[in-house]
Parts: C-alpha cells; sequence; structure tokens
C-alpha cells in the first residue's frame, strides 16, 4: 500500500471551517449534522460529552444521582427541623432538578438520534437505558425486600 496522503492546515472562522470540512466531505457516506458539529466544535468538554452516550451507563448514572439525593436527604435532612414555608419548596426544588438529570440522561442522547434522522437508534438506545435502569430496579426490591427482610 503505498498512497500519498494530503493534509490541509486550515485557519477560519467556525462557519467557514464547517463549510470548508462540508466540501470535504461531500463525496462518500452522508456525514450526520452531529458529526459535522463534531468537526468544527472539538475540546475537552466534547470528549466528556461522550460519556452519555452509553444507555446502561446512563441508567447506571441515574441510579448513582438517586442514591446521592436520599443519602442527602437522610443524612443531612433529619426530621427535627420545623415544617416551615421553606420546606415545600426546597422539595420542590429537589423534585425539578431531579427530572432535569433524570431526563437528561434518560432522553438527551435519544433526542440528539431522533433530531439527527436516526429514529429507529433513538427508540433502540430509549428502550436500552430504560430496560436497564428497570433492571437495577428490580435489583434493588429484590435486596430491600427479599434479602434484608
Amino acid at each position: 500500500m503505498d498512497y500519498e496522503l494530503m493534509i490541509y492546515f486550515c485557519a477560519g472562522t467556525d462557519k467557514e471551517r464547517l463549510d470548508w470540512f462540508r466540501i470535504i466531505n461531500i463525496a462518500g457516506e452522508k456525514l450526520t449534522d452531529q458529526e459535522i458539529r463534531n468537526a468544527v466544535y472539538t475540546g475537552p468538554w466534547l470528549s466528556d460529552a461522550k460519556l452519555f452516550k452509553n444507555p446502561y451507563l446512563n441508567s447506571v448514572y441515574a441510579e448513582i444521582y438517586i442514591i446521592i439525593v436520599v443519602s442527602a436527604v437522610h443524612y443531612v435532612g433529619k426530621s427535627n427541623t420545623p415544617d416551615n414555608f421553606f420546606t415545600p419548596m426546597a422539595v420542590l426544588s429537589l423534585l425539578v432538578l431531579s427530572v432535569a438529570v433524570v431526563g437528561y440522561l434518560f432522553i438527551g442522547e435519544p433526542l440528539q438520534l431522533y433530531l439527527d434522522g436516526q429514529k429507529k437508534e433513538a427508540i433502540s438506545f430509549f428502550m436500552k437505558t430504560v430496560m436497564s435502569f428497570a433492571a437495577i430496579t428490580v435489583i434493588i426490591f429484590i435486596i430491600v425486600f427479599g434479602v434484608l427482610r
């Protein structure tokens, strides 16, 4: 195999680099919008975002978040504090935060796939996340109501 490899270094605005990338990659397999965005926007935050591209890990992350919240409520929120105006506000705020975090873990990547036109992959990713979370939940119920009784 003796191929000549041409490498271009270009500078310009993000839009100019994106346009150039599209021109170079116009032939062959069609790139998704996400692949094109990955070509322009790079950095450690992008590789960190890929941590959430595994449906099984997303369900584990959701469970870890739940463990953290339950631990904080159990060990910090002692019941000897009087109820006041701020107690329901704190509980509702925690609920909203929890919905946002778990919603991102369950829906974030499937929504991106869906918007990129990968509908079957989006549904598959979502179902894998939900089913693996359901399996974790069943295991916890077995431990709590079976083993610990």
